[in-house]
């Protein structure tokens, strides 16, 4: 993969799963999730690259991964592993790890969503995005027909949520992490939602 976003970084790993609401019956199924990896510029990664490029500003919560006794964290284990491995599909495998972590927390007030990691280095600094639109509907035209879209994703919802890690790796790398989400405000120290701590990290 040779991709570069406009602040220069380059782009190892995009990664995107569509993710229903939990089913607590059928529990995991992979047939309920999507995946896909993207190798290729466009205008989809363009909109998330200038997510990615502008994530560290945006982002007003600092966050942290809670350790066991042993100093040890799933989630963060999984973003260490991500990064130190070049092998796409050991990647992939541990992308695919996380969305079902983030299907096991996704219930019906979450709504569908779309579930995106894009891991990029700069010189020595290596930056992992995780974020989560939540599927709205809505309607689209070219100025001569009018479309009905079920679900579109976008980060002017106020259910978009978004972590940035970004560190020299090594095995003390992104215990500390800055978070986005849009349903608190960005001053709030509270717990502000079960995607980026409790179930899936901890705040600080």
């Amino acid at each position: 993969m040779n991709l570069k976003t406009k602040q220069a970084f380059a782009v190892n790993f995009i990664f995107f799963a569509t993710i229903p609401p939990h089913d607590p019956v059928k529990k995991y199924r992979n047939r309920l999730l999507k995946y896909k990896l993207v190798n290729e510029t466009g205008k989809s990664t363009d909109f998330l690259f200038k997510i990615f490029d502008s994530a560290k500003k945006d982002c007003k919560i600092e966050i942290a991964f809670v350790s066991t006794d042993s100093q040890e964290n799933e989630v963060r284990d999984l973003l260490l592993q991500m990064a130190q491995t070049n092998k796409i599909s050991d990647k992939e495998q541990i992308a695919k790890s996380l969305a079902r972590r983030m299907y096991d927390i996704t219930d019906d007030r979450n709504g569908a969503g779309l579930f995106v990691i894009i891991e990029g280095k700069k010189e020595k600094r290596t930056r992992i995005m995780l974020c989560r639109f939540k599927g709205v509907e809505a309607l689209h035209t070219d100025g001569k027909a009018l479309a009905y879209l079920a679900e579109v994703f976008s980060k002017q919802s106020n259910h978009y949520k978004l972590v940035v890690y970004e560190d020299i790796v090594s095995i003390k790398s992104f215990w500390k992490g800055y978070a986005i989400d849009k349903q608190t405000s960005p001053n709030s120290y509270k717990p502000f939602s079960n995607f980026w701590i409790e179930k899936f990290e901890t705040v600080n």
